[in-house]
């Protein structure tokens, strides 16, 4: 029997606007568009693959992402990281079989004003900041699924298909909560500590023995 939850999306926070899509573009991947979250103050540029995809999320409006309904998720002093010590990531994950399966860990339901009436964001309860925003994808209402995207945009030039392997450094001296764990012991992350935030994404195997990496603009270092 396979693992009970996958991974859906992760998501690395971006300077204002973005404009670290146009390395990854320039690497060949494919730009899958973004959105505005309305009412949570963000926006994103989002590149698509096979099995999850990689969303790039920055602060567009400092108050709305500091309101009282948005700060329990630390997005502002996620997206502040240099300066906070804050981990500026998020890892989305979900089911992979019944939609009502039992969450893989303790959580608090999120209502961003974005999300229907009566809709919530099963959010991992978190010791600190310092550790990234576990998620799950929100369940279905009546209202459908979020649109899904374009198969042409899950098409890189590069040959890339899908994230295979992810591996994050959290800062030294970040508490590994049983969240963050779980999430471990599902296979979908491994965790270390170091002096800074990196993320490391391995798609397809690393087949093609090419890494690029994006630092100091970008916590995110890509084999492939």
């Amino acid at each position: 029997m396979g693992a009970p939850f996958v991974l859906d999306h992760v998501f690395v926070f971006a300077r204002p606007g973005g404009p670290e899509a146009t390395a990854l573009a320039a690497l060949e991947l494919t730009d899958g568009g973004g959105k505005t979250h309305l009412g949570q103050g963000t926006a994103n540029r989002c590149f698509f693959f096979q099995n999850a995809f990689l969303e790039l999320i920055w602060v567009h409006d400092e108050q709305e992402a500091r309101s009282a309904a948005i700060a329990t998720t630390g997005l502002w002093e996620r997206s502040q990281y240099r300066q906070t010590g804050a981990c500026p990531f998020g890892i989305c994950l979900r089911a992979a079989g019944p939609e009502n399966s039992a969450p893989p860990f303790e959580t608090w339901g999120y209502r961003p004003p974005y999300v229907p009436t009566g809709s919530e964001i099963p959010v991992a309860v978190a010791a600190s900041f310092a550790e990234p925003l576990l998620f799950l994808q929100r369940p279905r209402t009546s209202e459908g699924p979020a649109a899904a995207p374009a198969r042409e945009s899950e098409n890189h030039a590069n040959g890339i298909r899908a994230i295979r392997k992810m591996h994050i450094t959290l800062t030294d001296g970040a508490t590994l909560t049983p969240a963050v764990r779980e999430v471990e012991r599902l296979g979908i992350v491994t965790f270390t500590q170091g002096p800074e935030p990196l993320m490391e994404l391995v798609f397809d195997e690393a087949t093609q023995g090419r890494t690029a990496d994006l630092r100091p603009d970008l916590p995110l270092l890509l084999r492939w």
